[in-house]
């Protein structure tokens, strides 16, 4: 917001930004009510990190349960990278496989829930959710 170019504009940046900060707060605050365990799929990117932060800051929960999809390629140095975002924000983080019990009985699985064709993201989606089942996890905010 500060390199916007607000000369013909009666917009405050700052009231905006306490506005949006006020909009995000109230909205994640709504969503997150729950009696059940809460846990958050985290990528360690903006949209996470931003609702991680604010679960945080507003102690919504004392202890968050992250969960994050990774396959065997992922490089040592991203896990870290998740790893050192998720300790800076006081997070539980679980690392989940994308692929655990092998290629072909995955996609038969997922195909049959689907009831159409292979989509990549859904195995990333199905890992994150098995792992939030193991941990008894009832609901899963995402940043997206």
């Amino acid at each position: 917001l500060k390199n916007l170019n607000t000369s013909n504009s009666n917009v405050n940046l700052e009231e905006a930004e306490q506005k949006l900060l006020e909009l995000l707060r109230s909205s994640i605050k709504y969503r997150v009510q729950s009696d059940v365990p809460l846990g958050l799929y985290f990528s360690g990117g903006i949209d996470s990190s931003l609702l991680a932060a604010i679960l945080k800051d507003e102690q919504i929960i004392e202890k968050i349960q992250s969960l994050t999809a990774v396959s065997d390629d992922v490089p040592d140095e991203q896990r870290e990278l998740i790893a050192r975002m998720a300790e800076s924000l006081d997070l539980s983080p679980e690392f989940c496989n994308s692929i655990v019990d092998g290629p072909q009985r995955t996609m038969r699985r997922l195909m049959w829930h689907m009831e159409m064709p292979y989509s990549p993201g859904i195995i990333c989606d199905d890992s994150l959710n098995s792992a939030a089942k193991e941990l008894n996890l009832v609901v899963v905010v995402l940043g997206s």
